[in-house]
Protein backbone atom coordinates (compact mmCIF):
# COMPACT_ATOMS: atom_id res chain seq x y z
CA UNK A 1 0.00 0.00 0.00
CA UNK A 2 3.11 2.86 0.18
CA UNK A 3 5.21 2.91 -2.82
CA UNK A 4 8.99 3.71 -2.93
CA UNK A 5 10.48 4.19 -6.30
CA UNK A 6 12.95 1.33 -7.65
CA UNK A 7 15.94 4.57 -7.95
CA UNK A 8 15.62 5.02 -3.79
CA UNK A 9 18.84 3.79 -1.56
CA UNK A 10 17.15 2.21 1.20
CA UNK A 11 19.94 1.73 3.59
CA UNK A 12 18.17 1.65 7.06
CA UNK A 13 15.03 0.38 9.60
CA UNK A 14 12.59 2.09 7.34
CA UNK A 15 8.49 2.03 8.50
CA UNK A 16 6.55 3.67 5.96
CA UNK A 17 2.68 4.19 6.44
CA UNK A 18 -0.54 3.08 3.80
CA UNK A 19 -0.87 4.91 0.75
CA UNK A 20 2.45 6.87 1.17
CA UNK A 21 5.45 7.38 -1.27
CA UNK A 22 8.84 8.35 -1.62
CA UNK A 23 9.93 9.80 -5.46
CA UNK A 24 12.63 8.45 -7.36
CA UNK A 25 16.25 9.80 -6.38
CA UNK A 26 15.55 9.68 -2.93
CA UNK A 27 18.20 8.45 0.03
CA UNK A 28 17.31 7.22 3.11
CA UNK A 29 19.88 5.26 5.32
CA UNK A 30 21.72 5.45 8.60
CA UNK A 31 22.08 3.56 11.91
CA UNK A 32 18.55 4.38 13.37
CA UNK A 33 15.13 3.89 12.04
CA UNK A 34 13.02 5.92 9.95
CA UNK A 35 9.46 6.22 10.47
CA UNK A 36 7.01 7.70 8.26
CA UNK A 37 3.23 8.01 8.50
CA UNK A 38 0.37 7.36 6.13
CA UNK A 39 -0.06 9.13 3.70
CA UNK A 40 2.91 11.02 3.40
CA UNK A 41 3.79 12.75 0.27
CA UNK A 42 7.94 12.87 -0.70
CA UNK A 43 9.21 14.40 -3.94
CA UNK A 44 12.19 13.51 -5.66
CA UNK A 45 15.73 13.62 -4.26
CA UNK A 46 14.99 13.27 -0.48
CA UNK A 47 17.62 13.02 1.95
CA UNK A 48 17.87 11.34 5.28
CA UNK A 49 20.67 10.00 7.60
CA UNK A 50 20.55 8.99 10.64
CA UNK A 51 23.48 8.64 12.58
CA UNK A 52 25.45 9.99 15.84
CA UNK A 53 26.98 13.57 14.92
CA UNK A 54 30.78 13.73 14.91
CA UNK A 55 32.01 15.74 18.12
CA UNK A 56 33.00 18.96 18.02
CA UNK A 57 34.14 19.94 21.28
CA UNK A 58 37.19 17.51 20.84
CA UNK A 59 40.65 17.79 19.27
CA UNK A 60 39.42 16.20 16.32
CA UNK A 61 35.74 15.54 14.45
CA UNK A 62 36.89 12.43 13.04
CA UNK A 63 35.80 9.46 13.93
CA UNK A 64 39.61 8.19 14.87
CA UNK A 65 38.43 5.06 17.22
CA UNK A 66 36.67 3.65 14.15
CA UNK A 67 38.96 5.12 11.49
CA UNK A 68 41.93 4.56 12.78
CA UNK A 69 41.85 2.27 15.68
CA UNK A 70 42.24 4.81 18.41
CA UNK A 71 40.80 3.85 21.62
CA UNK A 72 39.49 7.21 22.25
CA UNK A 73 37.02 7.18 25.61
CA UNK A 74 34.48 9.83 25.42
CA UNK A 75 32.48 11.04 28.70
CA UNK A 76 29.22 9.96 28.70
CA UNK A 77 27.79 12.75 28.30
CA UNK A 78 29.37 13.75 24.86
CA UNK A 79 28.35 10.36 23.78
CA UNK A 80 26.89 10.22 20.47
CA UNK A 81 22.76 9.92 20.94
CA UNK A 82 20.81 7.92 18.92
CA UNK A 83 18.82 9.98 17.31
CA UNK A 84 15.73 8.29 15.15
CA UNK A 85 13.92 10.55 12.43
CA UNK A 86 9.84 10.83 12.61
CA UNK A 87 7.69 12.09 9.98
CA UNK A 88 3.47 11.52 10.76
CA UNK A 89 0.63 11.20 8.82
CA UNK A 90 -0.56 13.56 5.76
CA UNK A 91 2.75 15.44 5.65
CA UNK A 92 3.93 16.93 2.47
CA UNK A 93 7.82 17.14 1.66
CA UNK A 94 9.05 18.92 -1.38
CA UNK A 95 11.87 18.38 -3.93
CA UNK A 96 15.39 18.37 -2.73
CA UNK A 97 14.51 18.96 0.99
CA UNK A 98 17.60 17.33 3.76
CA UNK A 99 15.62 15.90 6.69
CA UNK A 100 18.86 15.53 9.78
CA UNK A 101 19.37 12.94 12.13
CA UNK A 102 16.86 13.40 15.54
CA UNK A 103 14.30 15.57 13.54
CA UNK A 104 10.64 14.69 13.44
CA UNK A 105 8.02 16.37 11.32
CA UNK A 106 4.00 16.56 12.89
CA UNK A 107 1.44 15.44 11.02
CA UNK A 108 -0.35 17.77 8.28
CA UNK A 109 3.11 19.35 7.82
CA UNK A 110 4.05 20.72 4.07
CA UNK A 111 8.15 21.27 3.77
CA UNK A 112 9.26 23.56 0.92
CA UNK A 113 11.53 22.26 -1.89
CA UNK A 114 15.41 22.20 -0.69
CA UNK A 115 14.76 22.80 2.94
CA UNK A 116 16.96 21.52 5.68
CA UNK A 117 14.97 20.28 8.45
CA UNK A 118 17.03 20.09 11.75
CA UNK A 119 14.05 19.90 14.42
CA UNK A 120 10.72 19.00 15.47
CA UNK A 121 8.03 20.45 12.92
CA UNK A 122 4.59 21.24 14.37
CA UNK A 123 1.81 19.91 13.70
CA UNK A 124 -0.18 21.32 10.12
CA UNK A 125 3.11 24.18 9.68
CA UNK A 126 3.78 25.57 6.41
CA UNK A 127 7.90 25.11 6.63
CA UNK A 128 10.81 26.08 4.50
CA UNK A 129 14.47 27.68 4.33
CA UNK A 130 17.66 26.37 5.91
CA UNK A 131 17.44 25.64 8.57
CA UNK A 132 12.89 25.29 8.02
CA UNK A 133 11.37 28.11 9.63
CA UNK A 134 7.87 27.85 10.25
CA UNK A 135 6.39 30.53 7.91
CA UNK A 136 2.52 30.11 8.54
CA UNK A 137 0.14 27.62 9.84
CA UNK A 138 -2.21 25.46 7.22
CA UNK A 139 -5.47 26.05 9.19
CA UNK A 140 -6.08 28.51 12.17
CA UNK A 141 -5.09 26.74 15.60
CA UNK A 142 -8.95 25.20 16.31
CA UNK A 143 -8.86 23.39 12.75
CA UNK A 144 -5.52 22.05 13.51
CA UNK A 145 -6.80 20.40 17.00
CA UNK A 146 -9.84 19.53 15.24
CA UNK A 147 -7.41 17.50 12.63
CA UNK A 148 -5.34 16.28 14.86
CA UNK A 149 -8.13 14.81 17.33
CA UNK A 150 -10.08 13.28 14.14
CA UNK A 151 -7.03 11.38 13.27
CA UNK A 152 -8.15 10.49 9.83
CA UNK A 153 -5.51 8.65 8.56
CA UNK A 154 -6.27 5.75 10.86
CA UNK A 155 -10.04 5.41 9.13
CA UNK A 156 -10.72 2.40 6.69
CA UNK A 157 -10.59 2.62 3.40
CA UNK A 158 -14.78 2.81 3.26
CA UNK A 159 -14.78 5.61 5.50
CA UNK A 160 -12.40 7.67 3.73
CA UNK A 161 -14.19 6.96 0.93
CA UNK A 162 -17.62 7.87 2.41
CA UNK A 163 -16.19 11.03 3.11
CA UNK A 164 -14.98 12.81 -0.22
CA UNK A 165 -16.80 15.50 0.87
CA UNK A 166 -15.04 16.15 3.88
CA UNK A 167 -12.12 15.99 1.91
CA UNK A 168 -13.24 18.14 -0.51
CA UNK A 169 -13.61 21.28 1.78
CA UNK A 170 -11.51 24.55 1.83
CA UNK A 171 -11.05 24.53 5.63
CA UNK A 172 -9.40 27.88 5.24
CA UNK A 173 -12.98 29.07 4.07
CA UNK A 174 -14.97 26.50 6.16
CA UNK A 175 -15.93 28.24 9.92
CA UNK A 176 -17.73 25.38 11.59
CA UNK A 177 -16.84 22.04 13.41
CA UNK A 178 -15.03 19.50 11.23
CA UNK A 179 -16.84 16.84 12.87
CA UNK A 180 -19.86 18.18 10.80
CA UNK A 181 -18.52 16.88 7.82
CA UNK A 182 -17.94 13.40 8.70
CA UNK A 183 -20.10 10.97 7.82
CA UNK A 184 -19.50 7.75 10.13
Amino acid sequence: MAFVHNTCVVECRLSIGRFSYISRGSTLGGHYPIQIGSFVSIAENFYCFTSANHQTSFASTSPLRSVVGIPITYPENAAPRQKYVHIGHDVWIGSDVHVMSGAAIGNGCVVAARAVVAKELEPYGIYGGVPARLIRLRFPEKQVEQLMALNWWNWPLSKLRANAAFFSTDLNRFDGSLADLIVE
